[in-house]
């Protein structure tokens, strides 16, 4: 009996025993295989991360397909616009402004709705079907459109006929991308109309891409028989804060209309404060012929500024009204 007893015991110790052993292994797998995956897990990781970093550099190094001309750029929106809303594509084709009211504000409502009625803008402004008076109307709008028409306008400002439909165009540069408004304000400096080659230079004050325009201004500021284009060319350069302009400037104080020097001594100063007040060639112009500029010389050589900055354009309708 007492064998028996002591058996069972002995058989209960060495289960408990083996359950011992056996709940020991298994504690260790449980734990060694969860380090190896985080491991792996993260050794994936970061072989994905190198492979999107040579895609992206092959990406880079793949040459960028053919870039769609303005006008294709234009067709395709003219023929999504058509296809998408043709209710409103029809009113943008045919809107006209009313002839008592130049800012009409319905008609300024209704071409400048979507986007791509630039689109549309742009080639009714192209045809010799439309009025003129509605063709400038158009280009006014144009910036107010918040489409892609800035190197179209710039465009045709080189082969439009009518300066009141150009000027339109001119103007609207002032809201053009950067490259779109030089090469747009370029073609302006050199319009058969003094008119508009002053506007153009009155523009570029405001454009700070226009000091790519430098060669551009320093010639419409010797070359140009308008006095007026003269003044605002200089005005610009001015503005612009075109350094290597400076001594052109110089040059220019010169010029036969005293008008012209007086814009060019508030330049001068604009540019180069300091080096205006010791110029030799500026206290000459202290005894100009002309009152106002030596009146002005003495001011800047005394140091102090001048009485007004130099007109720039009229107030114009924000682009985002």
């Amino acid at each position: 009996m007492q064998r028996s007893e002591h058996y069972r015991r002995s058989l209960a110790v060495a289960a408990t025993i083996a359950l011992a052993l056996t709940a020991c292994p298994r504690a260790q797998e449980t734990s060694i295989p969860s380090e190896e995956a985080a491991a792996a897990a993260e050794a994936k990781a970061a072989e994905e991360a190198r492979a999107a970093e040579a895609a992206e550099a092959a990406a880079a190094d793949v040459p960028a397909g053919p870039q769609l001309s303005w006008r294709e750029r234009a067709f395709l929106d003219y023929e999504s616009f058509k296809k998408s809303d043709p209710i409103l594509y029809m009113e943008v084709r045919t809107a006209i402004p009313d002839d008592d009211d130049p800012e009409d504000p319905r008609f300024q409502a209704l071409v400048t709705r979507d986007p791509r009625a630039s689109a549309v803008l742009l080639t009714r402004i192209a045809s010799a079907k439309e009025p003129d008076e509605v063709r400038a109307a158009l280009a006014n709008q144009l910036p107010y459109t918040r489409g892609d028409w800035g190197e179209g306008a710039a465009e045709l400002i080189r082969f439009e006929p009518e300066a009141t439909v150009r000027r339109q165009l001119i103007e609207a540069m002032h809201y053009a991308p950067g490259e779109h408004a030089v090469n747009g304000l370029r073609r302006g400096l050199v319009d058969e109309e003094p008119e508009l080659r002053a506007e153009a230079a009155r523009i570029a004050c405001l454009v700070p891409a226009a000091s790519a325009l430098e060669v551009d201004l320093v010639s419409r500021l010797f070359e140009d028989s308008d006095w007026e284009t003269r003044v605002e060319a200089a005005r610009a350069l001015g503005r612009l804060k075109l350094v290597g302009a400076y001594s052109a400037l110089i040059g220019a104080l010169d010029d036969r209309d005293g008008r012209v020097r007086l814009a060019v001594l508030v330049s001068l100063d604009q540019i180069d404060p300091e080096q205006t007040r010791e110029h030799p060639r500026v206290e000459k112009a202290t005894r100009d012929r002309s009152a106002q500029v030596a009146a002005l010389a003495k001011r800047l050589r005394r140091g102090a500024p001048p009485t007004s900055a130099p007109r720039g354009p009229a107030p114009v309708r924000s682009a985002g009204q």
